[in-house]
């Protein structure tokens, strides 16, 4: 059985302009979700109702297809992409990737490893 694994990072405004508290308490704060699918999507949709969100993740079919689907088009506070880079916009990162069970019942985390090397190079 496979579940979503959910870790966060966020930093501060490196200019001093605003705290990160300021920014959600202003609804200015950047959200970025690393694996924008069954759990993620679901999440970065609630999210983009107050804030700025990034979708990121690799499948570039799956992303062509949530940015122009319906519901993208309703929600103008997210936007999705494939550009490593973008996370770098973001002040939190949540990385909601699947983490399987090997047969020994060990979770597998190489999802999340994986979706932590774009981020450890910004942050």
């Amino acid at each position: 059985m496979a579940s979503a694994g959910i870790n966060t990072w966020h930093r501060e405004d490196t200019e001093g302009t605003h705290t990160l508290t300021d920014k959600l308490n202003q609804n200015e704060a950047v959200v970025c979700v690393v694996g924008p699918g069954y759990v993620g999507l679901p999440l970065a949709i609630e999210f983009s109702k107050s804030l700025r969100v990034i979708g990121y993740g690799i499948d570039e079919d799956k992303i062509w297809k949530l940015n122009n689907s319906e519901l993208n088009q309703e929600n103008k506070n997210l936007f999705i992409t494939n550009d490593p880079a973008k996370i770098e916009d973001a002040n939190f990162v949540i990385i909601s990737v699947p983490t399987p069970v090997t047969r020994s019942q060990e979770p597998d985390l190489s999802y999340v490893e994986s979706a932590a090397d774009p981020i450890s190079e910004i942050f």
